[in-house]
């Protein structure tokens, strides 16, 4: 029904041009589009736990195809650039953006941004590039997905009152069935750092997991990988170092991140590094003066919405994209609904309250 609905929103708003209208009124503009991993439906033994981060390489297909007629595609940082030039430009300005780093952003991303002609803005977490090991969220969602059909007798100890770690454990996994991924992931992100760590280390350890990726394809891609994007004319930018959720952080930890991270990439790929995409999208004004302070010119938030030439820049709102939303019944995509979300009239439409759910 939901999707039903939303259909028939998207056909009734592209007959009244709806966003033809705001396109043209909104020409001095930027779109931020937000992606995480681009994967074919069997590239994995078994799906992608969080499963609403991934697109098709054919729906990122779709997806350039239509964007490359009706935007200005740039990477990042030319199109924060040109945003703030002078004149009025014929279309407003889109990007691309990836989070994270994964190995498919450059066996699948990129190639299909090429065929189109477009460049696009990878943002890498620099002390995960080339390792095994898996980023926290995911060492995380695998634990769940595995602990959903076990009986795991240490798991469900009641804790000391001093063990955080075990009574959080405890409030999430001590009955098996049921465990909503979703709820459980978000949740962590409010633990403090240290705590979310050691809880995960017993997860992994219970479910006989050294925190490594499980496949090939689920890897995040090497340094060289890295460099072949700068070469190819794409952006490589700022994802920190390990991923940290910046406002837990004091201000010594959260400079060593961003300034560490953008440290590693210049010397990397050999260039200047300005763009950063705060990790979760969380960030307040202690994190963004920080950001400034650690060289940074542009930033990205999961804060939905399109960008005017006097945005500030380190607070910049993107579009997350779900498959799901954009896609008809059957699957396949909606270039309407698509139209809706790009233009900025699905908000309205649809009276949806943005938050930065499934960022990472």
């Amino acid at each position: 029904m939901k999707h039903r609905l939303r259909s028939l929103v998207a056909r009734a708003a592209g007959a009244a041009g709806v966003c033809r209208l705001l396109r043209r009124v909104r020409r001095r503009s930027l779109v931020v589009l937000c992606y995480h991993r681009v994967l074919p439906p069997d590239a994995l033994p078994e799906p992608y736990p969080l499963a609403e981060l991934v697109v098709t390489p054919e729906a990122l297909a779709q997806h350039a195809s239509l964007c490359r007629t009706l935007y200005d595609c740039l990477p990042l940082r030319e199109a924060v650039q040109r945003l703030r030039s002078d004149g009025t430009p014929d279309k407003p300005l889109l990007s691309f953006t990836f989070d994270d780093g994964y190995w498919d952003n450059v066996t699948h991303a990129a190639p299909v941004l090429e065929a189109h002609g477009v460049r696009g803005t990878f943002f890498v977490v620099t002390g995960l590039l080339g390792t095994q090991t898996a980023p926290w969220y995911d060492q995380l969602a695998r634990a769940v997905v595995r602990l959903a059909d076990r009986t795991v007798p240490e798991l469900s100890k009641h804790p000391t009152h001093d063990d955080l770690a075990g009574k959080w454990i405890a409030e999430h996994f001590r009955h098996r069935h049921g465990l909503r991924l979703g709820h459980i992931v978000s949740d962590a992100k409010r633990l403090a750092p240290p705590v979310r760590e050691e809880a995960i280390r017993r997860l992994n350890a219970a479910v006989g997991s050294l925190g490594a990726f499980d496949t090939h394809q689920d890897r995040l891609m090497t340094p060289d990988d890295a460099r072949r994007l700068a070469a190819a004319g794409h952006e490589v930018a700022s994802h920190t170092r390990t991923h940290p959720l910046l406002p837990q952080l004091t201000d010594e930890e959260a400079l060593a991140e961003l300034a560490g991270s953008r440290d590693d990439l210049a010397a990397l790929i050999g260039g200047p590094v300005s763009s950063l995409a705060y990790p979760n999208g969380s960030y307040d004004g202690r994190v963004a003066g920080l950001a400034r302070r650690a060289g940074y010119a542009v930033a990205v938030t999961m804060r939905a919405g399109l960008n005017r030439p006097d945005a500030d820049g380190l607070e910049l709102g993107r579009v997350f994209v779900s498959q799901q939303r954009l896609s008809h019944d059957d699957g396949a995509l909606s270039t309407r609904l698509m139209e809706l979300e790009l233009c900025g009239a699905a908000d309205v439409l649809f009276l949806r309250r943005w938050r930065s759910r499934g960022a990472s």
